[in-house]
């Protein structure tokens, strides 16, 4: 009201003076919808590149749970010794190292074995596949896909039952192995460890019972095991009663010329018994 009486009216103030919450339009919503959808695409993804990595990590832990630490050292103490003292029932046996042998020797059981033994990390997703196939198509469990540090674990901590409980065991020790320990002294271990039939166990007990003759080159009094020999010991490893030379001597040298054309086929070169042991290369010539 003005000093004449009248009423004046207040002029009304626009909507969008207050300070109001405005609704989004739709075009951003849709670009807010796209936006979020893009970013849990993106965190899967991060998620299920991370999983391998994760159970990686979990089956290497699970392994060193599962190995028994101070057997580990005692073994690998007996091989640098020469002398393994026979552990849970089996035999006192002599041990050798790797540059003791020439390189035919564990060339061929690396050949017939587990070619890869270099270019995996304890287990061959490779041999697996391969196995599962073979198993699939045989309607049975034909193959087992084993590497040398798969077979160093079953041998060493685990029982020969094929469960898939025990096959899980087993890849998780074989990992924690491969990290642990290097490539020549899994193989040290494997060699020195393995069955060889007839109660014998590690390549040096084998290299006598079967030939008279031992796998070290350049001691006084003693043969060194020749080429083809060193094939028929790595072939029996399949199966050491079947392929046994005291048993069959023409299937043990026919599974030997098998191991001799596969390491020919992998580019083994011809290794004279002679050399520094640094020289020798445990992988095959490329």
């Amino acid at each position: 009201m003005n000093e004449t009486g009248m009423i004046l009216e207040r002029p009304l103030l626009h909507e969008n003076t207050f300070d109001q919450k405005q609704s989004p339009s739709p075009y951003m919503q849709a670009t807010d919808r796209r936006t979020m959808v893009r970013l849990r695409w993106r965190i899967l993804l991060l998620i299920l590149m991370c999983l391998p990595f994760m159970a990686y990590i979990g089956l290497v832990g699970t392994g060193y749970l599962l190995a028994d630490q101070q057997q580990l050292v005692q073994l690998e103490a007996s091989i640098q010794n020469g002398w393994i003292k026979g552990e849970k029932g089996l035999p006192d046996r002599p041990a050798v190292r790797i540059q003791e042998m020439p390189p035919y020797v564990y060339q061929a059981i690396i050949a017939i074995e587990d070619h890869r033994f270099y270019q995996h990390a304890g287990v061959d997703p490779r041999g697996l596949a391969r196995a599962v196939y073979v198993d699939l198509l045989e309607g049975q469990k034909a193959q087992g896909g084993s590497t040398i540090t798969m077979q160093l674990a079953r041998n060493l901590f685990l029982t020969q039952d094929k469960t898939f409980l025990r096959k899980g065991k087993e890849m998780a020790l074989a990992l924690y192995l491969d990290q642990a320990y290097t490539k020549q002294q899994l193989l040290e271990m494997y060699m020195n460890q393995v069955y060889y039939g007839h109660g014998k166990y590690g390549i040096e007990s084998a290299a006598n019972l079967y030939f008279g003759k031992t796998v070290k080159e350049g001691v006084p009094g003693k043969v060194t095991i020749t080429k083809s020999e060193a094939a028929m010991l790595a072939g029996l490893l399949k199966s050491p009663e079947t392929y046994s030379p005291l048993k069959n001597e023409a299937k043990a040298k026919a599974r030997g010329q098998i191991v001799q054309k596969r390491m020919e086929s992998l580019g083994y070169r011809d290794s004279s018994a002679t050399g520094q042991a640094s020289e020798r290369v445990l992988q095959p010539a490329q």
